[in-house]
């Protein structure tokens, strides 16, 4: 959680020009009473070599697309999204869409879409924006507060009223607000109004097709459709009504018919049955299928043969007699990580995912052209800090507003809406946080009660009687860590003008609400009170018995109460340190704009290795004591004079990364100016 994209140097007063970029430093310091005793050890996985990685952009995944004329809707954990063609975005802000959404009907036809919620059902009408809410099916018997995205389907009418299904079967709803019930008595799983204005039902009485004359009538194996199970659902404009589901003997089958004239397939690989279809999208004459994180196209010409040498080549086998009508083939359009969701707008094909946004790509081009995100964990982000109560509850901190915490699935915006400066584990599982509000010019101190570790206000206990004073204003926390004491260490900074200015560093007693001030200073009084660390400190580690600091002055060591500096007169290759990390053998590693700087405690002389002459943002240490670099060229480590990098070829979403933090089980989280990181190096 340290060096950022610094653009300007630290002169010797300390002045940072305000276009700089800061970072906030994540260490365990020790009270100088105690002759920096180290704090207390936590066991990390043992390193086998292999790296894992995950990177986050979207704090939650991309559940469900649907694209009405020029607008792109985008259903999260979080809400729903409106993405215009130019890229804009809106948040849908309605108290209909206070609950969770549960599905999303798009009417092209009628420029509108149908969303309903566990909050409410309602109307959206794309040109005007306007949002009408449709009245509760309680008449009917059903309470929306119990839909649920496993219970619902929903279609749009053609006289722009909807479809319902729910698992006490098939409902209608008029624009005007009345609801009436369908001889569709059990579970209904998905429905789609085709091109002819036939609704299709997948329903526990198997597929059904109602007319529009009302007639419902279920769609018998001897018209070629095989699927007694359906669970999925496609009106194709150009190729049919497409049902996916299981056959009586539970096999997986696809099958696509027009009216009661219908074809079933099973999709089969070299070994055997390929996994289950997971969305479907229109392209060009053509379906678009997502397999398992893998696109294929199915078309009605081309060869069914299977590619003996493709590890992805899918066959179109045909169920009963007669001629195959469709093939299958992979295509080298390269899926992103976590793909969720396929739907076509306009030319585009639009690709939802996990964690990375949705990527809009031409519906012939193999890679993203680009990417609709909106980056809310990082607006204003200048800094990174994580502390985890277990491998998948953490909370992390960028020095922007309000915090996150993840549950290991999602990310979620919690604690005060205030600028959070930093949070940190203290030694016996504690979590810690430093917050401001945006025009405060003092640093509060709260606890994160691990109870109720949500996104609540309720979940932070501020100690009011702890505070940071700082002069200047827009007060800022440079590293923040607790020493084997439970007294917690703080680099400080502030803001005065256009300036950035570093003051030192402050010890906490958080049992007596005691704070006191370190740093160097001509005030004869003040200095008998401080130890004696640079004013210009960024960042700071220890092992052992010795305190290390990064400074705008070199590399500077403190030793009970003495400071030992390094800088160009002797050692270093540049003075302006923004990180320093030091491993338990005692090596110490310099992050400095000239490159990695390596201390060895038993020459003590630094060494700046050539392969790793590049600039470096941030460092930190592995659980083998190899060093981990954030650079412009993506994240970088040196291991047995070795360095090796991940990046965008190596699947990074970008290859700018700021800042670097290391959490209690050993894992490293990067963060780039629109991505968050997760590297684990002991699995």
């Amino acid at each position: 959680m340290r060096g950022s994209n610094f653009r300007a140097v630290l002169t010797s007063t300390t002045v940072l020009a305000m276009h700089c970029r800061w970072s906030i430093w994540a260490f365990f310091f020790v009270t100088w009473a105690s002759a920096c005793t180290p704090p207390v050890s936590v066991e990390a996985p043992k390193p086998t070599g292999r790296v894992r990685f995950r990177s986050i952009v979207e704090p939650s995944a991309v559940r469900a697309l649907a694209a009405i004329d020029g607008a792109l809707l985008e259903v999260t954990e979080e809400g729903i999204l409106r993405w215009n063609e130019d890229d804009a975005m809106v948040v849908m802000g309605s108290d209909v869409f206070a609950g969770r959404v549960v599905a999303v009907a798009a009417a092209p036809s009628q420029h509108a879409a149908w969303i309903v919620t566990d909050a409410g059902i309602a109307r959206f009408d794309v040109g005007s924006g306007a949002i009408a809410e449709l009245a509760a099916p309680n008449a009917v018997g059903l309470d929306v507060s119990n839909f649920r995205d496993d219970n619902v389907a929903v279609a749009p009418a053609t006289d722009g009223g909807l479809w319902l299904g729910t698992d006490k079967g098939l409902f209608y709803g008029s624009s005007k607000g009345g609801w009436v019930t369908v001889p569709v008595k059990t579970a209904v799983h998905a429905l789609a109004l085709d091109r002819n204005g036939d609704l299709w039902i997948a329903s526990d009485q198997g597929l059904l097709r109602r007319q529009g004359n009302g007639t419902i009538a279920p769609v018998e194996s001897t018209q070629g459709c095989t699927i007694t199970k359906p669970r999925m659902l496609f009106a194709s404009p150009t190729m049919g009504t497409v049902a996916i589901g299981q056959d009586s003997a539970g096999v997986e089958r696809l099958a696509i018919g027009v009216g009661t004239r219908w074809q079933t397939y099973g999709v089969i690989t070299n070994s055997g049955p390929a996994a289950p279809i997971d969305a479907i999208a229109e392209g060009d004459n053509e379906l678009i299928l997502l397999i398992k994180g893998r696109l294929y196209r199915v078309t009605a010409h081309g060869t069914s043969d299977l590619d003996p040498l493709a590890t992805d080549s899918l066959r179109l086998t045909l169920v009963g007699s007669g001629n195959a009508a469709f093939s299958i083939v992979a295509v080298s359009t390269q899926a992103p990580p976590g793909a969720t969701a396929l739907v076509r707008w306009g030319k585009s094909l639009m690709i939802g995912t996990h964690e990375l946004g949705v990527a809009r790509y031409d519906l012939n081009g193999t890679r993203a052209e680009r990417w609709l995100r909106r980056g809310q964990m990082f607006v204003d982000a200048t800094t990174l800090s994580v502390a985890c109560l277990s491998a998948t509850e953490c909370w992390v901190a960028t020095g922007a507003r309000r915090a996150w915490h993840t549950n290991g699935e999602r990310f979620v915006a919690g604690g005060p809406d205030n600028v959070v400066l930093a949070v940190v584990r203290a030694p016996n599982g504690d979590i810690w946080a430093f917050h401001r509000g945006p025009t405060e010019n003092v640093i509060h101190v709260a606890k994160i009660n691990p109870q109720t570790a949500t996104a609540t206000e309720e979940s932070w206990t501020e100690l009011p009687k702890l505070q940071l004073q700082l002069p200047g204003h827009a007060p800022e926390i440079s590293f923040a860590r607790f020493d084997s004491h439970g007294q917690l260490w703080v680099g400080l900074r502030f803001r005065e003008a256009q300036e950035v200015h570093a003051w030192g560093v402050a010890t906490i007693n958080i049992q007596d609400n005691k704070v006191t001030y370190h740093r160097t200073t001509d005030d004869a009084k003040l200095r008998a009170t401080m130890l004696p660390i640079p004013v210009g400190v960024m960042d700071g580690d220890l092992r052992g018995t010795d305190a290390w600091f990064a400074t705008n002055e070199g590399v500077a060591r403190l030793q009970g109460k003495a400071v030992m500096v390094w800088n160009e007169s002797n050692g270093l290759q540049s003075e302006f340190t923004r990180a320093i990390a030091v491993a338990n053998n005692g090596e110490v590693f310099a992050g400095t704009s000239a490159g990695l700087g390596v201390f060895s405690p038993a020459s003590e002389t630094w060494d700046f290795p050539k392969n790793a002459s590049f600039a470096v943002n941030d460092v930190v240490v592995d659980t083998a004591g190899a060093p981990w670099m954030a650079t412009e060229r993506g994240l970088t480590t040196l291991a047995d004079g070795k360095v090796k990098r991940l990046d965008n070829r190596a699947g990074l979403v970008e290859n700018s990364i700021l800042d670097l933090a290391v959490d209690h089980l050993g894992r490293i989280w990067a963060r780039g100016p629109m991505s968050l990181t997760v590297v684990e190096t002991g699995k």
